[in-house]
């Protein structure tokens, strides 16, 4: 059985000063907002909580540390993902100072 993202919050990444939390339902989900209101920092904290990098910093088009804001001293990723069977709950923090955890 497929791993449904059910939940994302997230906290100092990219573009995100506060805390933003969506919860997602089955179906499509749709992004939608002017320029520079966040739709890609949403996407980007998924794929770093999902991976653990992102493909700018694989690219080494930024470094690691750039993906927390100007605001904050980490970012924080949490993810909740779930089957028919169990949940699994993701959380990536990232610090100016280039360490990280993964719970």
């Amino acid at each position: 059985m497929p791993l449904i993202l059910r939940k994302a919050r997230i906290q100092g990444f990219r573009a995100f000063e506060d805390t933003l939390e969506v919860n997602l339902s089955p179906g499509i989900t749709v992004l939608l907002g002017p320029v520079g209101s966040g739709k890609t920092s949403f996407l980007k904290a998924i794929e770093y909580g999902l991976f653990g990098t992102t493909s700018e910093v694989r690219r080494k088009v930024w470094k690691k540390s750039d993906l927390v804001n100007d605001f904050s001293e980490y970012a924080r990723i949490e993810l909740l993902l779930e089957d028919s069977d169990e949940h699994i709950h993701v959380e990536r923090q990232l610090r100016k100072d280039g360490r990280e955890t993964l719970t």
